[in-house]
């Protein structure tokens, strides 16, 4: 799960922003401002629709690109519609506003002319920031942009020591070209016109060996990651400059690295904007050459290219601070971060009104009644020891009559904003030890699993774990809870509650109740018992190396206990780590469990290694806009967001007959074999048990 941040922009950014007049969690203040069609007012007085605040700034490469992008738009309105379309989009421009706000409201209609929801809810102010409700321009100016596509990045062109054009760039994407930044001294340029005359790329190594396998790019995989040593060529240890044009950008990037470069600049055709440097189609097939590339504008680059016919031209690249160019109000009318682009497309906005949508059904969720057990609050999460606690929870009989336990779980961290957290992502577990259960394999049990996100704040989640119960089951009520990580990862301040809902009453069939006293979720058996958790076996704990011995395994048997009138099997189940498929992580896997050596249930997490994997799963829990490559589908996770149990209901599938001994047996595969890596074989870390439910 190791990812680098662009040559440490993360790593070394700011950890906190001093001296701010608003934070994240402060009510948003009340504002009107001047659109294309009036004003638009805010009172900032209770619940509210979710505003994003956008500042458009021709200054910066990365912002233009996202509106003269079509993909940027249409993604945009794609995500709007999977979202509830009732947040609104407040569009500041700097300078220039109203020639630039009737721009981009040309611009989203001509894109997208069939979307009059959406055109309703964007707002092109007509003033300039400066002249609007004050705290609006305070919070753009306080909340730095610290990240990837903040700022102006830029070129600087010397000749004989003197400057004399600085050039805006659009770096490549983020996965498929290597930072610009990691390019850190001054380098001689070369004007090459053809760079189309390079061998085939058949020869290269595929991004894709085999069906359901992916691999990142090595700089977001290495940690620290360096440029691989050029070829020795007619341009070593300069940087190539080039036309877009003639053939793609795949080609382009493959000439300057086997002649040498140690870097590319494209530039645009002549009339054309300034576009992103990413992979298109059978590009996408093949791993990414680690040559840092960028883009300017045709007129930038005539005028250097111009230079050269008076001698050694030198460049340095540069980013030029700019304020922040988004924030948001969220459902509960609070102020709130953004997260982060990870390239130019307005979709990110999206992703974040989205995740507002999901908290404010987690917030209904949560209102619903409940009996609450606080385990965690605030409590620090660090080091090998993690956070411990000891809580007396109901007698396991009351438990029973519960329907239904959730984890209500949230992560924070120190200070007030999103760079104050941990910069990785890594596998957190709450794990349970009752006492009467010291010494057996319900010590120390795991309850609960989530993954970290990358630098955000504000993670909350509901986990159904109903059928762990028996876990909880004490001598003396008294039950130790421990949350952990890496011992070696930043701290994070857990919140965690178990939630118990449904309470069916004393009488313990339906027969016998009300419908109304039998909660909706309740387990009923034919004849009308309520049944409950009562008994838990375990089959599969912790895991293993995913490689060819992974299925070395037997079948466990159990026989089922009298009175025993369900079985069901609960799985949790995560891929880790990257070998030459990228499994566990990002390869496709398939977990299939057998009974009685006939009838099979399978999972396959087949969203794993795909581009949006865990970004089409924000209205789901996935924190959006992460300071990492959270978007790629994961191998049974995502980062920030809870990993579900996966719960099968077996009792058709098994002999409930006390005197009859039965089977069952697991078995994960990629590729619907026995993985076989060449080296460094992944993990997958996975607890699977068999539960009894009896009548209450």
């Amino acid at each position: 799960m190791w990812w680098i941040s662009f040559l440490c922009l993360a790593l070394c950014a700011p950890s906190s922003i001093a001296d701010s007049l608003y934070y994240p969690g402060d009510k948003t203040p009340p504002f009107t401002v001047p659109t294309l069609r009036g004003s638009f007012t805010n009172t900032g007085s209770g619940p509210k629709p979710p505003v994003v605040f956008y500042r458009y700034d021709e200054r910066s490469l990365f912002i233009k690109a996202e509106w003269t992008t079509n993909s940027s738009i249409l993604d945009f309105v794609k995500h709007d519609r999977d979202s509830s379309k009732i947040a609104h989009f407040v569009f500041f421009c700097t300078p220039s506003p109203k020639t630039c706000a009737q721009l981009l409201h040309d611009r989203l209609h001509q894109v997208a002319p069939n979307e009059p929801q959406l055109h309703e809810r964007c707002h092109f102010v007509t003033a300039p920031l400066e002249s609007v409700d004050p705290w609006i321009q305070e919070v753009f100016h306080q909340w730095k942009c610290i990240d990837h596509g903040c700022g102006s990045d830029n070129v600087r062109f010397s000749q004989k020591g003197d400057a004399f054009l600085v050039a805006d760039r659009l770096d490549g994407r983020y996965d498929w070209v290597p930072s610009m930044h990691l390019l850190t001294s001054d380098y001689p340029l070369a004007f090459v016109q053809d760079t189309c005359n390079s061998s085939a790329p058949s020869g290269l190594e595929l991004r894709y060996k085999v069906p359901g396998s992916f691999k990142l790019a090595p700089w977001l995989a290495d940690a620290p990651y360096q440029i691989s040593e050029a070829p020795r060529g007619n341009y070593s240890g300069m940087v190539m400059m080039t036309s877009d044009q003639g053939c793609d950008y795949y080609s382009k990037m493959k000439f300057a690295k086997e002649h040498g470069a140690a870097g590319l600049i494209l530039y645009a055709a002549a009339g054309s904007p300034v576009a992103e440097i990413k992979c298109e189609g059978k590009e996408c097939d093949y791993a990414p050459i680690d040559i840092p590339a960028t883009m300017i504008s045709y007129e930038d680059a005539k005028t250097a290219i111009a230079a050269l016919q008076h001698g050694v031209v030198t460049l340095t690249l540069n980013t030029t601070q700019l304020d922040h160019f988004y924030f948001m109000s969220d459902y509960f009318g609070n102020l709130a971060e953004g997260g982060w682009f990870l390239y130019p497309s307005l979709m990110f906005l999206e992703f974040e009104t989205q995740w507002f949508d999901y908290t404010a059904a987690l917030a209904r969720r949560i209102a619903e009644p409940a009996t609450i057990i606080s385990i965690f609050k605030d409590q620090k999460m660090q080091g090998a020891a993690g956070a411990n606690t000891t809580v007396t929870l109901p007698s396991y009989d009351e438990l029973r009559h519960y329907t239904g336990i959730e984890i209500y779980g949230g992560l924070t961290c120190d200070g007030r904003f999103d760079l104050d957290c941990a910069i990785w992502d890594r596998t957190t577990s709450l794990t349970v030890c009752c006492e009467g259960q010291e010494g057996t394999p319900y010590c120390d049990y795991e309850l609960g699993r989530w993954i970290t996100p990358f630098r955000r704040r504000i993670g909350k989640w509901l986990t159904n774990i109903t059928p762990l119960m028996p876990l909880l089951k004490s001598s003396t009520g008294k039950c130790s809870f421990a949350m952990k990580t890496d011992p070696w990862a930043q701290p994070w301040y857990v919140n965690i509650q178990l939630r118990l809902k449904g309470r069916v009453s004393d009488c313990v069939s339906a027969r016998e109740c009300s419908p109304d006293k039998i909660p909706a979720g309740a387990v009923v058996a034919p004849n009308g018992d309520v049944l409950a958790p009562s008994q838990l076996v375990p089959v599969v704990t912790k895991g293993a190396t995913f490689d060819q011995h992974y299925n070395n395994r037997s079948a466990v048997l159990f026989k089922v206990p009298n009175r025993v009138r369900s079985v069901r099997v609960a799985s949790v189940i995560t891929g880790h780590g990257s070998d030459d498929n990228g499994c566990g992580e990002f390869c496709v896997t398939k977990h299939v469990l057998t009974m009685n050596s006939k009838a099979n249930a399978s999972i396959e997490f087949s969203t794993a290694g795909t581009p949006l994997g865990c970004a089409m799963n924000v209205r789901n829990g996935v924190l959006p806009n992460e300071h990492g490559t959270w978007l790629y589908g994961r191998d049974g996770w995502c980062d920030g967001q809870e990993v579900d149990p996966w719960v099968i209901d077996i009792t058709r599938e098994i002999s409930l007959d006390s005197a009859v001994t039965n089977s069952i047996l697991y078995r994960g595969y990629f590729n619907d074999k026995t993985p076989n890596p060449k080296h460094n074989p992944g993990y997958i870390s996975v607890y699977i048990e068999v539960i009894y439910y009896t009548a209450l």
